[in-house]
């Protein structure tokens, strides 16, 4: 996508965007604090080190002008840049308000993505929302630019799900990953379509965008078993060095992977013994 990579640097930019009929308590790093370290570990750990986040924030509530509602956006929305969201702005719209606003406050040169909070009795904005639709966007004070937006909502707060687990499987998109699959066993890993039960990568993801270390995956073609082979895998949310999968060659248009999966530090919510 515009501005990101498989590998490198990149400058996030956090901040906390109220309206005038719901005004922010306290600071926005209240909200937002653990979900930066956890998303640094998180990608330093399944990105092989390969990419850092620059994270820059303003820890004052930047007021919009308008009220909430006008800024809703349906979840899943097909609406494209030229076409009206929930609150009757298109995604252009939405993304033209919020880069002048947040441009006054912090520098947003060359910021590939923008981390949106809003105050957590949030009502009227119910549908999460990112700029994929938007296009380039013209700014006041910045000119054109494409950095990526991505805010959360009503059904954020209400779902339960770590914030910055929405946000980086959506930043994870960005650098190149399809995700949504497998569909069984379902939920499984950050890319799964919706609350995954574990925050792994998986093991097909992560060759995609070239993430894996020499030694991470025992591959082998299927012609070349004659005898019972024992691997011992890490489960995908422990972070330890060892095979992270079985990567099996069955013809020239299909792989059978195998991994391992526990309850760890990437899949706490789980059950002891799952």
């Amino acid at each position: 996508a515009p501005g990101f990579s498989t590998k490198g640097n990149f400058k996030i930019i956090v901040v906390g965007i109220d309206f005038p009929d719901v005004r922010g308590e306290g600071k926005p790093s209240d909200i937002w604090q653990s979900d930066i370290t956890k998303a640094k570990e998180w990608m330093d750990w399944y990105s092989s080190g390969q990419v850092n986040y620059d994270f820059v924030s303003n820890d004052k509530w930047l007021h919009a002008s308008q009220p909430s509602k006008t800024f809703n956006a349906s979840t899943e929305s097909t609406a494209t840049g030229d076409q009206k969201e929930a609150g009757g702005l298109t995604p252009n719209q939405i993304a033209t308000n919020y880069l002048n606003l947040i441009g006054k406050s912090v520098d947003i040169t060359n910021a590939t993505a923008i981390w949106i909070y809003y105050p957590k009795n949030i009502s009227d904005i119910t549908g999460q929302w990112t700029s994929q639709l938007a296009g380039p966007v013209k700014t006041d004070d910045y000119g054109t630019v494409n950095t990526f937006l991505v805010a959360v909502a009503k059904e954020t707060y209400e779902g339960k799900r770590a914030i910055w687990e929405y946000f980086l499987h959506e930043m994870v998109h960005r650098h190149g990953v399809l995700g949504h699959s497998p569909k069984v066993p379902v939920l499984t890993g950050l890319m799964s379509t919706f609350n995954g039960w574990t925050d792994a990568l998986l093991p097909w993801d992560a060759l995609v965008v070239d993430w894996q270390t020499s030694g991470d995956y025992f591959c082998i073609e299927n012609n070349q078993i004659t005898s019972p082979t024992e691997i011992t895998l890490v489960p995908l949310e422990r972070e330890q060095k060892g095979y992270k999968a079985v990567i099996i060659k069955l013809n020239e248009s299909q792989l059978l992977i195998i991994d391992s999966h526990r309850r760890d530090k990437w899949s706490q919510n789980t059950l002891p013994g799952q």
